[in-house]
């Protein structure tokens, strides 16, 4: 329920009679105690206020010549009001609405009549004065410390195309171009000095290993399909999983500690386990590793090989613990997952704990679609 402050109409309703047999009059209307609320939330009756502009004329004393008075730059751009124009934009871009979709909205919203014709010019004139501020959003997601970036795929005008975005704490840069080829992350992070988290795909690769981060987001789904194989296969995806877990642990107490000194000695553990492993997995045949006969590693856009999933940076993981990735069996106690020494030691075996094996919805996502073996760096990343 709102406050009373919020409320925009009040309307009493008063008892006609009573069970006796009384009709109540209006000098019986008194009120005793709280009334019963019941808020309803209803739009205004919307409807588009049309303003005619008048531009008069005069005739001018002095030499008898008649002058014509003239419209204001913004009022004779457009037969549109500049909030109607807005509507229309939202609606075409962001809803994504077909230019005859449009049409048929705002004349059933806003009882406007436009034509396909008239969307089309409200969003080239929308685009030309948004050009400015869409340039200087680039400019402050290119100057950030640190940023998210990623690429999916996207339809424009029946026609596939990708969708880049860029993304800090303050800042979402949205980019659509033809493909999602190396040239245009180039072009979008331009001269960009800031650490990336990105996926493994190969448009990232020209970074370097110092300012590049990798989303761990994307890890556990590709150390879970591994854990659903066999041998040593299985024990490399359940010592990824391990290591994932232990990472997000890490972090958490870093965002409670702000120890980052206690987060990099821990990072360096998780490395030197992690790392051993990746190059023994890497050399075994594809007889024995079954990933590597995937044809799911390669797309045809090629591999999304990358630096190690253990270059820890300025920038934080991606993503967080959770239930998806972690059997129940391997949650532990308060007072286990605080000691380090417990947490790093495991039993005998493939991995310290057995994880349930997860749907491919759990491990696939539209940007990230096939799964890839995490390769090792070839220098030392930065921390």
């Amino acid at each position: 329920m709102l406050p009373a402050w919020a409320v925009d109409e009040l309307v009493d309703h008063w008892p006609v009679s009573c069970d006796c047999g009384h009709v109540f009059s209006e000098s019986d209307r008194i009120a005793v105690g709280e009334p019963v609320h019941h808020q309803v939330e209803e739009l205004p009756v919307i409807a588009v206020r049309v303003i005619e502009h008048r531009c008069q004329r005069v005739r001018c004393p002095g030499c008898g010549a008649r002058r014509t008075g003239l419209l204001p730059s913004d009022v004779a751009a457009s037969h549109l009001g500049p909030r109607l124009q807005a509507a229309i934009a939202t609606l075409s871009v962001r809803n994504r609405l077909s230019r005859r979709d449009a049409v048929e909205l705002v004349e059933e919203l806003f009882q406007a009549r436009v034509s396909s014709g008239t969307v089309d010019a409200v969003l080239a004139r929308v685009g030309g004065a948004l050009a400015d501020p869409h340039q200087d959003l680039l400019d402050a997601v290119r100057f950030s410390r640190q940023l998210n970036m990623d690429e999916t795929g996207w339809r424009l005008r029946g026609s596939q195309r990708a969708l880049w975005g860029m993304f800090t704490d303050e800042h979402a840069y949205f980019h659509v171009a033809p493909d999602r080829h190396e040239d245009h992350a180039k072009m979008l992070l331009a001269n960009t000095t800031a650490i990336v988290t990105s996926d493994r795909w190969r448009a990232y690769s020209h970074l370097p290993l110092a300012r590049r981060q990798i989303c761990w987001a994307h890890l556990p789904r590709d150390f879970t399909a591994h854990a659903e194989g066999l041998a040593e296969e299985k024990c490399f995806g359940e010592l990824g999983l391990h290591v994932c877990e232990r990472l997000f642990w890490a972090w958490e107490v870093f965002q409670h500690t702000g120890d980052r000194r206690a987060l990099k000695r821990e990072v360096t553990v998780l490395r030197r386990e992690l790392k051993p492993a990746l190059r023994r997995f890497a050399g075994k045949s594809p007889r024995n590793n079954t990933a590597a006969a995937w044809p799911e590693i390669s797309s045809r856009h090629g591999p999304r090989y990358g630096p190690s999933p253990l270059t820890l940076g300025s920038s934080q993981p991606t993503t967080t613990p959770s239930a998806r990735y972690v059997a129940p069996s391997s949650i532990a106690s308060s007072a286990s997952a605080a000691s380090p020494k417990m947490a790093r030691h495991a039993p005998p075996g493939c991995s310290p704990h057995t994880r349930p094996a997860a749907s491919n919805s759990d491990r696939c996502s539209s940007t990230s679609p096939k799964h890839s073996t995490p390769t090792p760096a070839a220098t030392q990343p930065h921390t």
